[in-house]
């Protein structure tokens, strides 16, 4: 007798929590959490520099650079070209060469000189990126438009 009295109020339960279920509205997602320091997340290379200078970089300064030095992998960006100045100095953006290039407003001068300035949140982006030590993995380099790949 308990048994079916169990039964009969299990079959009674279920749909009434499936009807309550149903017409509560979705939870919405979660915003992504920041780190317990309440800092942003560091920047990362492939997914938002690596991009960056794909578009505005690579093409003169890539496998054949047209220009004063290579930016196509970690070693060649980390060291100076005909300028003596390396393009990306490790925790010292207002040292890095690449971001006075981007920063100058004569556009003879400014980087990349072929397209239009870099918007400030992109140069921004490549500022944090540098002064947070500039990680770049070693078997990630840039990648080239077709036409200046070999």
């Amino acid at each position: 007798m308990l048994r079916k009295r169990s039964l009969a109020l299990f079959a009674l339960i279920i749909p009434a929590a499936m009807v309550l279920a149903a017409d509560k509205p979705p939870e919405k997602p979660k915003a992504p959490e920041k780190p317990a320091s309440g800092k942003p997340a560091k920047v990362d290379f492939v997914t938002q520099i690596k991009p960056l200078f794909d578009a505005n970089c690579a093409k003169c300064h890539g496998v054949r650079p047209t220009k004063a030095y290579s930016m196509l992998t970690k070693a060649k960006a980390f060291t100076p070209g005909e300028s003596d100045e390396p393009p990306i100095v490790p925790g010292k953006a207002d040292q890095s060469l690449i971001v006075s290039l981007m920063k100058a407003k004569d556009p003879e001068g400014r980087m990349p000189q072929k397209k239009p300035a870099m918007k400030p949140a992109e140069i921004a982006l490549i500022e944090r990126w540098i002064n947070e030590g500039a990680e770049w993995p070693e078997k990630v380099q840039l990648t080239p438009p077709p036409e200046d790949k070999e």
